[in-house]
């Protein structure tokens, strides 16, 4: 049979019951914990870049629609290569802009 052990709810709530059975821990070694908030995002650098691609796109959709797929074609082809380069850009600007906790 197992042993049940019944402890009240008070002693439970303010912890008194843990004072009969100590529990042994290990020693941890010491870890540095870092948070990186989510507000690093609203960088402006980082939201003009992003408003610059989606300004190009709907441009480019613009311009399509109008008839004009020759100036389309021409955005789209900048557009192949200015969104690599838009988010290695964004990559690189948000590791500076979180390694700056770090420092």
């Amino acid at each position: 049979m197992r042993r049940k052990h019944t402890i009240e709810l008070h002693s439970f709530m303010d912890g008194s019951f843990m004072d009969k059975k100590k529990v042994k821990r290990k020693a941890s070694p010491n870890i540095n914990l870092y948070s990186v908030s989510p507000f690093v995002l609203l960088d402006p650098t980082i939201c003009l870049m992003g408003i610059g691609l989606v300004s190009v796109a709907l441009l480019e959709k613009f311009f399509e629609q109008q008839g004009n797929y020759d100036v389309a074609e021409a955005l789209h082809t900048g557009f192949n290569i200015a969104i690599p380069c838009v988010a290695f850009g964004f990559i690189w600007k948000l590791m500076i802009a979180v390694s700056g906790a770090f420092l």
